[in-house]
């Protein structure tokens, strides 16, 4: 009985360790390659909200200034209460941080947001925190290689979040530019609309002063003389005599 349970702990301690490099490896790909694609949204950051570019970049810099004085206060708390619930803080805390930089309308708020909550949540998802969970999931022997690995999936989030992030700001940029011609082309066409408008009321004006006041073929000849303009198919069209 005694050699069977000795002989299941190795193999606990495997899945375990595999567990805490998985889960470690994918939440260091997610907080450090979101972090890392900040530098590409600062211009489009600063035409949708009318922020200077100045303050957009003060807010990123701040965070990882807040992410390395936070660092400490995260890795004593992950030491107390574990590291799942500074995680599980940290995630919430950078999300919300996100969240209220995408609708910031200030700097005081974007400052707040992008540079203050992001890094604190970061400072709860990356090396401190995650690099010590599982070295102890890990064994002993495996330990150094388990670190490792997830310090590398760190680094690769860092490359592969950052191409995605370009092709969907450059999605988002063409949208905006086919928006603009289209309100360019209505801008360009409403002359031309009213125009036609104002012609077609000056027309029903004058058939209708001639048939309330039945001036003959004189009148009504003069207003089919004027330049004719197509009816758009299905209008309807009410005369009401002028009084």
């Amino acid at each position: 009985m005694v050699s069977a349970i000795s002989s299941g702990r190795p193999a606990r301690t495997i899945n375990y360790a595999m567990l805490g490099m998985i889960a470690g490896g994918l939440i260091m790909t997610a907080a450090l390659g979101v972090r890392q694609t900040f530098g590409l949204f600062i211009g489009p950051f600063s035409y949708d909200h009318g922020l200077p570019v100045t303050v957009i970049a003060f807010a990123i810099a701040l965070h990882n200034l807040v992410w390395g004085f936070a660092q400490p206060f995260a890795g004593a708390a992950a030491d107390r209460y574990g590291a799942a619930p500074v995680v599980a803080f940290g995630a919430i805390v950078f999300a919300i941080g996100l969240a209220v930089a995408g609708v910031s309308s200030s700097g005081v708020m974007l400052v707040l947001s992008l540079g203050v909550l992001v890094g604190i949540g970061v400072s709860c998802t990356a090396y401190g925190v995650i690099m010590p969970a599982v070295g102890r999931a890990a064994s002993p022997e495996k330990r150094s290689m388990a670190m490792g690995l997830v310090s590398a999936a760190g680094s690769v989030g860092q490359v592969l979040l950052v191409p995605v992030a370009q092709c969907r700001r450059g999605a988002r940029l063409e949208r905006r530019q086919i928006d603009a011609e289209l309100v360019e082309a209505r801008g360009n066409t409403e002359p031309f609309a009213r125009a036609a408008h104002d012609h077609f009321v000056q027309r029903l004006r004058i058939i209708g002063a001639a048939v309330d006041r039945q001036v003959g073929d004189v009148d009504l000849g003069h207003a089919a003389r004027l330049p004719s303009l197509p009816i758009p198919a299905g209008a309807e069209m009410e005369i009401t005599p002028a009084r």
